[in-house]
């Protein structure tokens, strides 16, 4: 089966696409089945972004890694929280993101 990434070069693009004034056009083009999404973000932070996600119908089950530079336990108890899968420090480990979207995406 595949699977549908969205691709945006900031998270405003990415509210303007799912936020509440989103037009039906733009949020469907931003459905993705993973999300990968930084924590240190302009105007937003990964924590709300990844939020805001979860509230949306069409991202509501989406897989949401966070891949940030902030890597202290309490870094991962607040990405758990805000509803991150995953919690991967950078530089990232490509081995272990592969792993995690292999074990996601099944066989």
């Amino acid at each position: 089966q595949g699977h549908t990434v969205a691709l945006f070069d900031d998270a405003e693009a990415l509210l303007a696409a799912t936020g509440p004034a989103a037009d039906a056009a733009n949020a469907d083009s931003a459905d993705a089945d993973v999300y990968i999404l930084d924590i240190g973000l302009p105007r937003i932070d990964g924590y709300q972004l990844a939020r805001a996600l979860r509230q949306r119908p069409g991202s509501r089950d989406a897989l949401l890694i966070a891949l940030t530079g902030y890597g202290q336990a309490h870094d991962f108890t607040l990405s758990k929280g805000a509803g991150f899968d995953h919690h991967l420090v950078k530089p990232a480990n490509l081995e272990q993101l592969e792993r995690i979207l292999v074990g996601w995406a099944g066989p």
